[in-house]
């Protein structure tokens, strides 16, 4: 796997947050992007927020439906 570089304004949602930049990364490299040289910061940084949104707001409906009775509950590995 190729490694991308690339930087997160300080402004985006979570932009200090490891474990939210690898998770991008690696979707990132689920599309097959091979560089971000050429994009514009700005897109970057929209792509980055966009993720953030998404996940955080997936991971608020599993728990609702954790809660409502839904979704099962995950079990965490030992």
């Amino acid at each position: 796997m190729p490694k991308l570089t690339f930087n997160v304004s300080p402004e985006c949602f979570s932009a200090n947050d490891e474990v939210m930049l690898k998770a991008f990364k690696q979707h990132l490299h689920n599309y097959k992007v091979k560089s971000m040289g050429e994009a514009p910061q700005e897109l970057i940084d929209c792509a980055f927020d966009l993720f953030h949104i998404t996940r955080t707001q997936s991971e608020s409906i599993k728990q609702l439906e954790v809660k409502l009775g839904i979704r099962p509950e995950e079990r965490k590995p030992a």
